[in-house]
């Protein structure tokens, strides 16, 4: 499936100033009644210049998806 291109408009302040940005983010995510702090150094996602909202997307999800896979089983592991 491919993307429309940017800008996009923000879902949050309407204007159309949402573009493709890597930054790093910290997500949380509840798993087996814990709740996790998930570093994601360099997530691919898209940010409106205007406002700051971040959007997310299939492939945002599955980085964070699997960083969060990655730092669990090594508390597991440790």
């Amino acid at each position: 499936m491919k993307s429309k291109p940017f800008p996009w408009r923000c879902p949050n302040c309407a204007k159309k100033e949402v573009y493709a940005v890597i930054v790093p983010y910290i997500a949380k995510i509840k798993h087996n009644e814990y709740l996790y702090d998930v570093n994601v150094s360099e997530l691919n996602c898209a940010k409106c210049n205007s406002c700051g909202e971040i959007t997310f997307n299939a492939d945002s999800d599955e980085q964070i998806i699997k960083e969060f896979r990655k730092q669990i089983l090594g508390e597991i592991s440790s």
